[in-house]
């Protein structure tokens, strides 16, 4: 019986690298001496969670839009490491999966490294356990150079993280990066800018654009609740950033046009009180094909008209992105709404073209 559990005890340590001195020196990112965790607007009022929303804002959305900002959309953490391996495991509070997207992108995570010349790429990771409450994964990152690495690692897009540790192999390094003190693009909009349903979070739009712009964003995706809410709104206009952007339209479809313009023309103006002169670029519904569907060509002719009555009040750095700018295929979508990876990379091309050309 003693030896049946030696045994046992030694395989567990063995998952960890084989020996007893090779178990992971795990660190919490939370406990690091300044903030760590980059996304997340309200800060310090965040400080120590990976929600999006602080808890004064529970009483002054509804409630599915408060259930929704417990989702790690768009959080991210960044560290330099000199280990071969790098070890993670978290909580979950959620289902890990939906009908219509992978598990990997509700509820997993993403690590990317930083080369030479700036660019990031992907890190290979295996799955050390099935998905449950507890996830574990080990990143193996294949690095031509030795030496410290710069990595982003990507919290879920669908789910809430209760705790995460980051361990590596106790004879190396791993250094926590402050959180970035650069002016952050700040979105606004539905499921399709929380994530949905990219196969990772890597792999969502509003992630691939900050790293193309090399920009930190905060992601107010609420998935069906992106509908102009005042009180995000609020939270925009006393957020510094270098741009808005506004892309709500496709959970205004089933509204009345009145109701959607005077949504918009009153966001707009919330944005522009009390002399906030940063850029805001309105959005028109991409729909999920080449044929624009009645209902959103509706709502994209109702935006038009706002952009332009706004224009003629003379609201200053007032932008508009167009369907046809985006050029979102239906081949590019799971259910003819949501993109998948190849939509998401559509989507973020758009944009970037878009913001640099407005922020150069």
């Amino acid at each position: 019986m003693v030896r049946r559990f030696i045994a046992s005890w030694l395989c567990g340590v063995a998952l960890w690298g084989g020996s007893l001195a090779a178990q992971p020196a795990w660190q919490d990112p939370q406990q690091a001496s300044f903030p760590v965790v980059q996304g997340q607007g309200c800060q310090p009022q965040l400080r120590g969670s990976y929600n999006r929303l602080p808890e004064r804002f529970q009483a002054e959305v509804r409630a599915g839009l408060w259930h929704l900002s417990h989702h790690s959309a768009g959080l991210y953490v960044d560290f330099q490491s000199d280990a071969p391996e790098i070890h993670l495991r978290y909580g979950i509070v959620g289902s890990p999966a939906m009908s219509h997207m992978a598990a990997t992108g509700v509820s997993g995570m993403d690590l990317y490294v930083r080369s030479a010349d700036s660019s990031w790429h992907f890190v290979s990771k295996s799955f050390d356990d099935p998905f449950a409450d507890t996830v574990h994964y080990t990143f193996r990152p294949y690095l031509t150079t030795g030496g410290m690495h710069h990595y982003r690692l990507y919290l879920p897009l669908y789910n809430q993280v209760s705790w995460m540790n980051v361990g590596v192999d106790p004879s190396m390094q791993l250094a926590w990066i402050p959180r970035s003190e650069a002016l952050p693009i700040v979105a606004y909009g539905t499921s399709i800018l929380q994530g949905g349903c990219a196969s990772r979070p890597g792999m969502a739009w509003a992630n691939i654009l900050a790293r193309k712009l090399d920009l930190p964003l905060i992601n107010l995706g609420f998935s069906g609740n992106g509908q102009m809410d005042s009180v995000l709104l609020d939270l925009m206009a006393h957020t510094p950033a270098r741009i808005y952007l506004i892309d709500c339209l496709p959970n205004l479809v089933g509204m009345e046009d009145a109701v959607v313009e005077q949504k918009y023309l009153k966001g707009v103006r919330q944005l522009r009180a009390q002399g906030n002169q940063t850029p805001i670029l309105l959005v028109e519904h991409a729909g999920g094909g080449e044929k624009e569907s009645k209902e959103s060509e509706g709502k994209n002719s109702v935006l038009r008209r706002c952009y332009e009555q706004l224009k003629r009040e003379g609201v200053k750095q007032l932008y508009y992105m167009t369907r046809k700018e985006i050029a979102l295929s239906s081949e590019a979508t799971v259910d003819g709404t949501h993109p998948t990876d190849w939509g998401m990379q559509t989507i973020a091309e758009a944009y970037a073209r878009k913001v640099q050309k407005i922020l150069k």
